[in-house]
């Protein structure tokens, strides 16, 4: 048997003392106990790399729920290896073949409206100099929720932001994206987040709903699987909105280390979810190891 503690994982890059640490590697040994008990006394292990995912995020709910354990070195207990890396860009050079994520280089939101234009036909962008009206202009890097409204066209672009149309996806004096849930080529899990108009271009969500898949159209989802192939993506969440104008539907975002289900979830969906989120994992990348 071979304890996160004692043989499989490196200290976290951190610059505090061992002793608080102390916390963290008990809770890893508490949990591999339990791992082991459950799969009949064998450690099944997953190789996440570089990074070792917080307890907040869907993927270490998920292997939890199939009993596996998280590791950060190769080992012969591993049943599959993540790239585990909350970056924009990363060209740096693989350790390994990962099963998932293998090759998510690049997450900008500008190359995710390149791929979008090629699979959906249409675009966000907007040309900042010649538009007239009003626009988004947000970062280019990922998870950064700094959008804001302006009035284009403007003299002076920065390199770092991107811009876009206003998407028109009020609900009920709300505003409303599609947390889209993308595992190999299957949509398992759909969430609906609603915000606030001061807080549409944020993270802050007021409420939200565990909504059937059935929600997107097919021809949709087909093109949501498509996207996310190419931005090399096989684990990921998306945001996704549709404009009440034209009935056109918007990838806007792709996070390939996902945060979830959302914090004001009901507590019984959160349930339901990892559930469902837990099986379709299990059927796509461990059920024929």
């Amino acid at each position: 048997m071979n304890l996160n503690l004692l043989n499989l994982n490196k200290l976290r890059l951190t610059k505090k003392p061992f002793f608080e640490k102390i916390p963290f590697y008990l809770t890893l040994v508490v949990s591999d106990l339990d791992d082991f008990i459950r799969n009949g006394c064998q450690m099944k292990t997953a190789y996440v790399h570089p990074y070792f995912p917080s307890k907040k995020t869907s993927l270490y709910k998920i292997l939890k729920k199939n009993n596996i354990s998280i590791v950060n070195r190769r080992h012969k207990s591993n049943l599959i290896n993540i790239n585990f890396i909350d970056k924009t860009f990363y060209n740096e050079q693989l350790p390994c073949t990962f099963q998932i994520n293998n090759s998510a280089f690049d997450i900008s939101k500008h190359h995710i409206d390149l791929i979008h234009q090629d699979i959906f036909g249409y675009s966000t962008l907007i040309d900042p100099k010649t538009f007239s009206g009003k626009g988004v202009k947000k970062s280019d890097l990922n998870a950064q929720h700094d959008g804001v409204i302006i009035q284009f066209p403007i003299t002076e672009i920065e390199n770092e932001k991107i811009y876009q149309i206003i998407i028109d996806n009020q609900e009920n004096n709300l505003f409303v994206d599609y947390r889209v849930c993308v595992i190999a080529d299957e949509i398992p899990v759909v969430y609906k987040k609603y915000k606030s108009e001061q807080k549409r271009f944020t993270n802050e969500v007021l409420k939200a709903e565990l909504v059937s898949t059935d929600c997107l159209p097919i021809a949709l989802q087909k093109n949501i699987i498509q996207l996310c192939q190419k931005v090399g993506c096989n684990f990921c969440e998306l945001d996704v909105l549709k404009d009440n104008e034209t009935g056109l539907w918007f990838v806007i975002d792709v996070n390939k280390t996902p945060y979830g289900p959302p914090a004001v979830l009901a507590k019984k969906d959160k349930e339901k979810s990892v559930e469902i989120l837990a099986d379709c994992f299990y059927r796509k990348f461990i059920k024929n190891i």
